[in-house]
């Protein structure tokens, strides 16, 4: 009766740690985010956008960013600026493609994930909840700083 106790028990354990590696894997160990920033805002706005730098450090995977979320917003997008008849024009995205051992820049005038409807406003030097979604639904919570001007430094 031990020994079968033991076995069910040991079995279990084994279950859990493999079920808590999957939902911990993914993605989000092969992404590296830097350069997270959120843009302050100004009295009155209710939108704001965040940048950063995102590497796929995976040399044979390819990934995607499809989601992002943030509580300080009621709604939170892809986005990118697109060239529609010569003007460019800023659009929802459905994912940001995270090519194997490669770096995409979010910055402002190119893609971004944008903020709306603040249900607070951000002061310069706050620091913002952000969590980023991938393609195989695993997440990463960060914090954002953030910045009056948002500074991206090209690596």
């Amino acid at each position: 009766m031990a020994r079968t106790l033991h076995s069910i028990m040991l079995g279990f354990c084994l279950w859990v740690c493999s079920t808590a590696s999957l939902v911990a894997g993914g993605a989000t160990e092969d992404i590296t985010v830097t350069q997270l920033q959120v843009l302050a805002t100004s009295e009155g706005q209710i939108n704001s956008a965040a940048y950063m730098q995102l590497e796929n450090d995976c040399r044979c995977e390819d990934h995607a960013l499809t989601a992002a979320y943030s509580p300080v917003a009621n709604t939170v997008e892809l986005h990118a600026y697109v060239n529609k008849g010569g003007t460019m024009e800023m659009r929802r995205i459905d994912e940001i493609e995270l090519v194997a051992n490669s770096k995409v820049i979010l910055e402002p005038g190119g893609l971004h994930v944008m903020l709306i409807g603040l249900k607070q406003a951000i002061n310069d030097g706050d620091s913002v909840p952000l969590t980023l979604e991938f393609e195989d639904g695993s997440m990463m919570e960060l914090m954002a700083l953030a910045k009056s001007m948002p500074v991206m430094n090209h690596e």
